[in-house]
């Protein structure tokens, strides 16, 4: 089951973000959009999401990603490997679909649909 919600200029109660579909803002500030991110990796950790975003060359990609570690593949650990910083701007999601890992920038995220 989905529902839809849209969100305005309004402030945003976080704690209201559950089973439901949101579109971001591009008029959030810069706390608003930390605040997303961190509840978009939360919500991806625990479900399947749609997620609608601009890619970089302008096309809209519309991607069925998680988090859920159940469906994440095994992770070969390279001895040497050297572990990056994350980039807060970008996130990384295993692409259910292309059963592969992809990233997008957050603020060009458009719409999330958690699938339940």
């Amino acid at each position: 089951m989905n529902t839809s919600h849209n969100i305005s200029n309004q402030s945003i109660d976080w704690d209201e973000w559950t089973d439901k579909q949101w579109q971001v803002n591009d008029q959030w500030s810069d706390s608003e959009w930390v605040a997303f991110r961190e509840w978009l990796s939360n919500m991806l950790k625990e479900n399947t999401c749609v997620i609608t975003f601009i890619k970089k060359d302008g096309d809209l990609r519309v991607m069925t990603c998680t988090l859920q570690p159940e469906q994440l593949p095994k992770a070969e650990i390279k001895e040497g490997a050297v572990k990056r910083e994350p980039n807060l701007n970008n996130m990384s999601v295993y692409d259910i679909n292309a059963e592969g890992w992809r990233s997008f920038i957050i603020r060009n995220v458009k719409n999330v649909e958690i699938k339940v």
